[in-house]
């Protein structure tokens, strides 16, 4: 209460000062509204801040004050005064002192009205918020100055909302309001084909849709530059928002950029949603830049969105998001991810899937189908099926090896192991297939010759059981390109194919597949490179002839829902750290891949 009577006592004394003052009118074109300011005093839009600025003293430094015209209502003014901006403060500043939000009279006007105090290069600085409730469109006002000189910046203030007044052209009936039609002069929809949702921009943005980043972004100055948000209705579910923000995205990113500084996971409102959100600071060429990511649960389909600025210059793209989440909106007709969603059972496609998981991890198989595992972490590999129709798989090997380079490396260790017959090691070598090129496809036709292998070498426990591979013979390999799936530096093909081929039964099959050979080291031996090489991440889904364009997406859904437990990923630490960021990194790659396997797939059906 003592912050209360403080205002508005200082605003009385200053208010008669204000009115006393020789007054001009100042317009802002960029928000079509007016107010007046007192003369002699700089006046100034800001792009970047989204708000009319008037400078108390020295134009361009504290103290000053500014208002701005919401492009959307506020549904809540004292949480967002309270909590979103009290957390957005703390996150710029740290250590932040905040007076709650009350109501305050200023400029003859009702407000809801908070302050935060906090230090920047050593001075001490106050922030004043307030939030006008207005049917013609909510207005933000503020004012920032040094602790115990407000005066001036708060004497502007008070003139900017007695006199704030919006264009009349600018509305209908005196009334913008978000229900108005006029609110399309503010606010213009947007829709993105590519995931089929709608959502809403102020009018004059650019708004494109990213193959590359599998996101639809709003620039919020220069299009393609930060400042930016943007919006991805996800492909699957999100079994943990929480553990996806805190550990895998933050692993993500401290693999991609040094010195990664991460606010954790809260729930935070934004656009009048409450949205698991959480901040990675870091620096790239130089600049200063924070990633916001933000998860909303939603039976149509999860969303995630995000805003990319430079740290402390925030305002202009948590503005874009706010906008973004608040007016998101799926197409009627589609439905991602909800309860209802169709699977496979034996006699239709029209079921439901259940979880299954244990104490290492956790997928979504259709009712009914069967699961079995091999290896440990970094060599984990399942296989998932329909035991009434054994051609319908779901799998995926972490890692399959060894691949000689050459037939020359073959000889080289057949030949030691007639010298040397006890070391059963040349044998194994000797025996071990020749991926020769490098790639997908010629992978892929080794399939029955990597099971062979197997089979002499499980009982030993040197290699995998051969029914954890999936039964694809005489394979042809219909369509292959590139894939955007994460994948290791020394990785020779990072290819998704269509294939047909047949099963052990001789059923004729379709799948879609992916795999990431690599390049290793070499060891030369009498001028033969003896290394042999890696394949990762060999996954995908298969069908019976004819039933993969139908089962695609409940199968693909099915494979992207596949986690690691957090425990059994941390256990895997003990063995290395290679093997605990090689586990996160591809169970990363499996969040992405139903886009990637349903987007390549389409295509192909199209031009086939």
């Amino acid at each position: 209460m003592k912050f209360l009577a403080m205002i508005t006592c200082v605003l009385f004394l200053f208010s008669g000062l204000a009115i006393a003052e020789n007054l001009v009118n100042v317009h802002c074109d960029e928000q079509a509204f007016s107010t007046k300011a007192a003369s002699g005093l700089t006046a100034e839009w800001s792009e970047a801040d989204l708000g009319f600025f008037v400078y108390a003293e020295h134009p361009g430094y504290v103290p000053f004050a500014f208002v701005s015209r919401r492009p959307t209502k506020f549904n809540d003014p004292v949480n967002y005064l309270d909590n979103v901006y009290r957390e957005y403060m703390e996150s710029r500043y740290g250590s932040v002192e905040t007076n709650p939000c009350q109501q305050v009279e200023i400029g003859g006007k009702t407000l809801y009205c908070a302050r935060y105090h906090y230090t920047t290069d050593e001075n001490q600085l106050v922030l004043l918020r307030a939030i006008e409730i207005r049917n013609d469109g909510d207005v933000e006002y503020g004012a920032k100055f040094a602790e115990g000189q407000g005066n001036s910046a708060l004497s502007v203030l008070d003139t900017l909302v007695r006199y704030y007044q919006p264009d009349a052209s600018s509305d209908s009936d005196a009334s913008v309001s978000l229900s108005s039609d006029s609110q399309e002069k503010i606010l213009e929809e947007v829709h993105c084909a590519e995931q089929e949702f709608s959502t809403k921009i102020a009018s004059g943005l650019s708004a494109e849709w990213s193959e590359d980043d599998l996101g639809f972004f709003v620039y919020a100055e220069h299009p393609g530059y930060v400042p930016f948000a943007f919006v991805s209705r996800r492909p699957t579910k999100f079994n943990d928002p929480v553990n996806y923000l805190n550990n895998v995205y933050r692993e993500y990113m401290e693999n991609s950029y040094d010195s990664v500084g991460t606010n954790p996971c809260q729930q935070v409102e934004i656009g009048g949603k409450s949205l698991y959100c959480a901040q990675y600071h870091y620096t790239t060429g130089g600049n200063q830049l924070v990633l916001l990511r933000a998860i909303e649960i939603r039976n149509d389909g999860d969303v995630e969105y995000g805003a990319k600025f430079i740290e402390g210059k925030s305002e202009s793209a948590l503005a874009v998001l706010d906008t973004i989440v608040r007016y998101y909106q799926p197409d009627s007709d589609v439905n991602i991810d909800s309860d209802t969603d169709t699977s496979l059972s034996p006699e239709s496609t029209d079921s439901s899937t259940s979880l299954y998981q244990d104490e290492r991890f956790s997928i979504s198989l259709p009712d009914g189908w069967q699961i079995k595992t091999s290896g440990e972490y970094a060599s984990f590999a399942f296989k998932a099926w329909d035991p009434d129709h054994p051609e319908r798989t779901v799998f995926l090997m972490m890692k399959a090896e060894p691949f000689l380079k050459s037939t020359e490396a073959k000889e080289k260790y057949a030949e030691f192991s007639r010298l040397f017959p006890d070391m059963g090691s040349y044998s194994f070598f000797a025996d071990a297939p020749v991926l020769s090129p490098v790639t997908v496809p010629a992978f892929l036709h080794l399939l029955p010759e990597i099971r062979t292998f197997s089979a002499k070498y499980a009982e030993s426990g040197m290699s995998v059981a051969p029914d954890i591979f999936p039964e694809i013979n005489n394979v042809t390999v219909l369509d292959a390109e590139q894939s955007d799936l994460p994948a290791p530096e020394n990785c020779a093909d990072n290819a998704v194919a269509i294939i047909q081929f047949e099963n052990d039964a001789g059923i004729p099959c379709e799948g879609i597949v992916t795999a990431q050979p690599t390049v290793s080291m070499s060891y030369d031996l009498d001028g033969v490179d003896t290394w042999f090489n890696t394949v990762y991440l060999f996954t995908g889904v298969t069908a019976g002839n004819g039933e993969l364009a139908e089962l695609l997406p409940t199968l693909s859904r099915c494979l992207s829902s596949f986690t690691f437990a957090e425990s059994y990923t941390g256990d895997a630490s003990q063995s290395t750290d290679e093997t605990t960021a090689l586990m996160r990194f591809h169970a990363n790659a499996l969040q992405s891949i139903r886009n990637t396997f349903n987007s390549f797939y389409g295509a192909f059906m199209g031009i086939r």
